[in-house]
């Protein structure tokens, strides 16, 4: 049994199961535009988000003055681990980096901005008057630009890297869907600024939880599931190509996730969020998968 919590740990916690997730939308997109899978978008997207993960991680475990009391079970597997987080982040930039090479030509006008705001959300780097901010440490900043990254990271790109055909997939459909992958996405995005209510406050983050209350949090996150909902419903009856397996396979997604939102709250353990929030992008995966 403690092997077994010991591989799961690692599975977690270095960040190795968080980028399956990011990678899986990502691959739903390209089935949802009815294109070929660029696999080297995938091994991008799954590499560039376990570096940036785990450059977070680094620089919190080196710059956090927290005392332990304050500090989740990540962040203590992470110091206890630090050279093998910093190795995995090495290697992960580097795998990111190869496989940037092979779809730059594509993205490059868009990678710069990405890769600036996600240093500026771990770095203090924003000049705000009471002096230099991480994006982070701004209440209300924190879920939306996660969602905001996640959303071009696992829609954008793929669009722009893939092979789809106007005759499948029209222009208002991109659209139409980058607003629902960002409202699923900030859905399941704002659970975590719960999770971290505890250690945020003892950073000194004033994150929206802290300000207006776990409660009302959930609400918005209830919120933004719900709108996912209805725009997804709207895109189905005005966009003629649109499939009806989709709509199921939403459906599924919609019921599923506001299930785990209901059982959200600050004192869950690292593995509800890690395993079952972060999961409802599997399950979304999942069923688009099987719908197409």
């Amino acid at each position: 049994m403690f092997k077994l919590k010991s591989v799961l740990d690692f599975f977690i916690f270095s960040n190795i199961y968080v980028a399956i997730p990011v990678s899986a939308l990502s691959h739903s997109t390209f089935l949802i535009l009815g294109s070929t899978t660029n696999v080297s978008t995938l091994f991008f997207t799954y590499f560039s988000t376990l570096f940036l993960y785990n450059f977070h991680r680094i620089y919190g475990v080196f710059t956090s003055s927290n005392e332990v009391r304050f500090i989740p079970q990540r962040i203590i597997w992470s110091v206890k681990h630090k050279n093998l987080v910093c190795l995995l982040s090495l290697f992960s930039a580097i795998v990111a980096g190869y496989f940037l090479l092979e779809i730059y030509r594509s993205i490059y006008w868009i990678l710069l901005p990405c890769f600036i705001i996600s240093l500026a959300y771990t770095l203090p780097i924003v000049p705000l008057k009471n002096g230099m901010k991480k994006l982070r440490e701004i209440p209300l900043i924190k879920p939306i630009v996660i969602a905001f990254i996640a959303t071009i990271v696992t829609v954008i790109f793929p669009f722009l890297t893939s092979n789809y055909s106007s005759m499948i997939t029209s222009d208002y459909d991109i659209w139409f869907l980058y607003i629902e992958r960002f409202l699923f996405l900030l859905a399941i995005t704002i659970p975590f600024d719960i999770r971290d209510v505890k250690f945020d406050a003892a950073d000194n983050t004033k994150t929206l939880p802290l300000i207006v209350g776990v409660n009302i949090m959930k609400r918005l996150s209830f919120l933004s599931l719900i709108f996912f909902a209805i725009i997804v419903g709207i895109h189905s009856v005005i966009s003629p190509n649109y499939q009806s397996n989709m709509v199921l396979a939403y459906l599924f997604s919609f019921v599923f996730t506001g299930v785990i939102l209901f059982f959200v709250n600050q004192d869950r353990s690292e593995y509800f969020f890690s395993l079952l929030v972060e999961g409802t992008m599997i399950v979304q995966w999942v069923g688009l998968s099987l719908s197409s």
